[in-house]
């Protein structure tokens, strides 16, 4: 079996190719069941007092955990005393948008 530059360049591409979409894919599975918090303090000249606000962000459910998980995540937000909470949301569907 003969190996030329032309036929290891392309192997390693290609193995090169495989192994980047691999990582990639296994990092965006990591971070789409492990849920992260960011903390951010904004600051103001205005007299609002300590304002805590809760926002939950790209939680897809039904895709990363159900219910019983989101459930479990709201727990650790209840524990951080929030005043109020937000959950903006996206809705996708499966079928495509039929203009009338």
């Amino acid at each position: 079996m003969k190996f030329d530059i032309a036929t290891v360049s392309r192997s390693l591409s290609a193995a090169a190719g495989i192994l980047i979409t691999v990582l990639y894919l296994g990092l965006g599975w990591y971070q789409a069941h492990h849920v992260a918090q960011t903390d951010y303090t904004v600051t103001t000249d205005k007299k609002v007092g300590n304002l805590r606000i809760a926002l939950i962000g790209d939680s897809h459910l039904g895709s990363t955990f159900d219910a019983d998980g989101f459930a479990k995540h709201l727990k650790t937000i209840e524990k951080a005393k929030p005043i109020c909470s937000s959950l903006p949301v996206t809705l996708w569907t499966s079928a495509p948008l039929r203009r009338k």
